[in-house]
């Protein structure tokens, strides 16, 4: 069984400061008292698997464990995702978060799914991971193993709590008993930040991006570590994160893995040719090019799928060094990482090719200094007439506004056109 953290922190220290949120400090026992006031409300007249979208991450999180306590299953929603919302923000608008109430139900099975966390909402059917108790216990401790947390570490927070990076800060501080600052990302949050004793913060590229390009550095050279994930960033980008010595460490995970299992302190000799260290008790291998993770924290399955998982086959291609050591080296499937976010090039050809004067379509990612890999398409028609924004307006309504190709050219026969150029 696995004890509710949060219950124990609340017994151990209840005034020791958890959350800072607008503005605001939460302590261990005002974050279970809003936890409580959350599973008292929605214990009578809510299904067993709720829906929850709460644009107040405090209240997201809260919600995440007020299911926990009453053997709710939370399914965590993105803007990708039409589905019907259990708790969202008009809910939460009507509890009284000032009464505390009890519940009981404080212990769970390990292999007791946790929350179900989507993968990608822009690869087709939504994939959608069944994380254990067991596996955000796991990923905590073993990052933990890694970066030996302080109770008094601030974690700065600026990822989206309804994705598996986001949560698991979240629980890594219940675990590690260190606190919590959460903000919503922004350029005017770059602007306007400072640092404030804050230890940790997690990146993805197009944040570290544009943290340099605007000239903000300076308040990210105290932290202890810069955590970048998401997906590869680009050297050039890199170069110029280590000439302005910013701590980068490089992390390699995705959701089915809750959260990141390898790493690597980036610096000026290993930036083009990172090996990734697997963290404590992550066994990584690869067969036929693709990489393989054996770990406690590979989830227990998709939602719906009858099989448990043992052992992760991924779609990544990597290869091991002598010591072990991962080299990350791309995807095998149609798969763009873009801005940390996966897309189908297959999804993006279909939508374009129903298109009545669109004769062929090809979708590629070219390299992006802010989002890793750019969409483009490559357009064949007879219509000479035909333009860009042409292509736009009959896919915008089909496609996430995030998946809509940076760039379209219109090419004779795409058979015949040397895409290396672009790339």
């Amino acid at each position: 069984m696995i004890r509710d953290i949060l219950h124990i922190r609340n017994k151990e220290n209840p005034d020791k400061i958890f959350i800072y949120y607008n503005c605001k400090k939460y302590s261990f026992n005002e974050f279970d008292n809003i936890v409580n006031s959350i599973a008292s409300f929605i214990s009578i007249g809510f299904p067993n698997k709720i829906h929850i979208s709460i644009k107040n991450k405090l209240f997201f999180f809260a919600s995440i464990i007020a299911c926990n306590r009453l053997q709710k299953l939370p399914i965590l929603l993105s803007n990708n995702y039409k589905i019907k919302e259990d708790i969202n923000d008009r809910i939460i608008d009507k509890i009284d978060i000032t009464n505390s109430h009890t519940v009981k139900n404080l212990e769970y099975k390990k292999n007791e799914t946790q929350a179900v966390v989507f993968s990608s909402g822009t690869t087709g059917n939504p994939k959608a991971a069944e994380l254990t108790f067991n596996n955000f216990y796991q990923s905590s401790i073993i990052w933990n193993n890694n970066f030996n947390f302080d109770e008094r570490d601030i974690y700065l927070n600026i990822l989206p709590l309804n994705h598996v990076s986001g949560l698991c800060i979240m629980f890594r501080a219940l675990y590690n008993n260190f606190a919590v600052r959460i903000e919503d990302y922004s350029i005017d949050f770059l602007n306007q930040f400072k640092y404030q004793k804050c230890t940790y913060i997690s990146l993805v590229p197009p944040m570290l991006y544009d943290i340099i390009i605007n000239d903000l550095s300076y308040n990210f050279k105290f932290f202890k570590k810069i955590i970048l994930g998401g997906s590869k960033a680009p050297d050039e980008l890199l170069s110029k994160a280590i000439k302005l010595n910013l701590p980068i460490y490089s992390v390699y995970g995705m959701t089915e893995t809750c959260s990141s299992i390898a790493g690597a302190e980036i610096n000026k000799s290993n930036y083009k040719n990172i090996k990734y260290k697997s963290f404590s008790d992550v066994d990584i291998d690869v067969e036929n090019s693709s990489i393989v993770i054996n770990s406690p924290t590979v989830m227990k399955k998709y939602m719906n799928d009858e099989n448990n998982i043992s052992k992760l086959c991924t779609n990544d291609i990597g290869k091991l060094d002598k010591s072990g050591n991962l080299v990350f080296m791309g995807r095998s499937d149609d798969i763009i990482v873009s801005g940390s976010e996966n897309f189908s090039s297959d999804i993006i050809e279909k939508a374009i090719n129903q298109i009545a004067e669109v004769k062929k379509c090809s979708v590629i990612g070219i390299k992006d200094l802010r989002l890793g890999m750019k969409i483009i398409a490559f357009v064949e028609t007879e219509k000479k007439s035909i333009e860009a924004e042409d292509i736009y307006k009959e896919i915008k309504d089909k496609l996430p506004k995030k998946m809509l190709p940076k760039n379209i050219y219109f090419v004779e026969e795409i058979d015949k056109i040397k895409k290396d150029k672009y790339l």
